[in-house]
């Protein structure tokens, strides 16, 4: 039985095909690019995030693998790496938090802006709150000063946010931040002039549905305090450039509204 016109081309393509195919694979392995050395590293950073490695080593690992985002020409491979130590539990927290942040910062890459607010939704950045200053920092002296801000809250006072300070070279007053990115991260310099050697303060309210234990983690360029409630829950004096959870402190959050004060 002679076969319909329709089976016969299907025929010839599946044939056809079948003979091509050879050459199409040898010619698509010619084609393939060895892989570079940013490539092979995350292969070797794999390796050591099996298994339970240390802490330490871990966050030396995923900060590394954050670097290479930026020389690798595939993320999907260095993707499925950061999979492991966003997810599981046997990483410490700031492991796991930094991984998150990076797939995060992949997707949006990627054109994924909700994979990657998803990514950062579980770490709960600060994305609203206000600012004052700039005050004088001459020589690094103003972080021993107390200013007006730090004063009320040391007083247990409610600051008045229509009165103008005694700023560096004006009055200055709160004014309402930016925009705060999908990441959490605002520049301040920015958004002040003066700009170099000066203390602003930032105020943010943070809601908790009841009473709970929570870790405050934060990067900054230099010296740096934090009150809670009133109460001072982290000081460093250190300059350094500024780091995704560069600090942590262990705080605890009443039920209603906290307010931080940084």
């Amino acid at each position: 039985m002679r076969p319909s016109a329709c089976a016969a081309a299907l025929l010839t393509l599946l044939f056809s095909a079948s003979l091509a195919s050879p050459a199409d694979a040898a010619e698509a392995a010619a084609l393939k690019q060895p892989p570079s050395a940013a490539e092979k590293e995350v292969a070797r950073l794999e390796a050591r995030l099996a298994g339970s490695p240390d802490p330490v080593e871990a966050l030396a690992t995923v900060i590394r693998l954050r670097e290479l985002v930026e020389e690798v020409s595939d993320l999907t491979h260095l993707r499925e790496v950061l999979l492991r130590p966003a997810l599981s539990r046997k990483f410490h927290g700031e492991v796991r938090a930094l991984a998150r942040l990076t797939l995060a910062e992949i997707e949006w890459r990627r054109g994924r802006r909700p994979k990657a607010e998803r990514w950062i939704r579980g770490l709960d950045p600060i994305t609203r709150g206000l600012f004052i200053g700039p005050f004088d920092n001459t020589g690094g002296r103003g972080f021993d000063v107390v200013y007006p801000p730090e004063a009320e809250v040391l007083a247990g006072q409610e600051p008045d946010f229509g009165v103008d300070y005694a700023g560096k070279d004006h009055p200055v007053r709160w004014r309402r931040l930016p925009p705060i990115s999908t990441f959490g991260e605002v520049n301040l310099r920015t958004l002040v002039a003066p700009a170099d050697e000066v203390v602003l303060y930032v105020r943010a309210v943070v809601r908790a549905r009841k009473a709970t234990a929570a870790s405050l983690r934060l990067g900054t360029p230099g010296p740096t305090r934090v009150w809670l409630n009133g109460e001072k829950v982290f000081e460093s004096g250190a300059d350094h450039p500024p780091r995704f959870d560069q600090h942590a402190a262990a705080i605890h959050l009443r039920a209603g509204d906290n307010i931080l004060l940084f």
